[in-house]
């Protein structure tokens, strides 16, 4: 399995919007924690935040981890016209077999 791969074509897929690829890499039962919100099922947490997917993606990724857990470093990138400052975030990624099970957001401070 490799992981890494996985968890950057979790993230592309957002930048993407590639709704089939996410569902793909995600556990049916997928567990999602942030501070935006929190879902224990992936396709109910897919259509709740579609309509926003694509203003905004993580660049610059930093995976710290040897799987099947991780850490992931980045920053939001926005898309034209979002005007939203750059963030400074970090997920922990957890893996069950060969898809992602769990992801828990935290949000630092605007990169700068």
């Amino acid at each position: 399995m490799d992981y890494e791969t996985a968890i950057r074509r979790y993230y592309d897929a957002f930048r993407e919007r590639d709704l089939e690829g996410l569902r793909a890499l995600l556990t049916p039962d997928f567990r999602f924690v942030s501070s935006f919100g929190e879902f224990h099922e992936r396709d109910a947490m897919l259509e709740q935040i579609w309509p926003s997917v694509g203003q905004t993606w993580a660049r610059d990724l930093r995976l710290f981890g040897a799987g099947p857990e991780f850490v992931v470093l980045y920053e939001h990138q926005n898309a034209a016209g979002v005007e939203r400052p750059p963030m400074r975030m970090a997920e922990y990624v957890r893996f069950d077999g060969e898809r992602i099970a769990e992801i828990e957001v935290y949000v630092g401070r605007p990169a700068g």
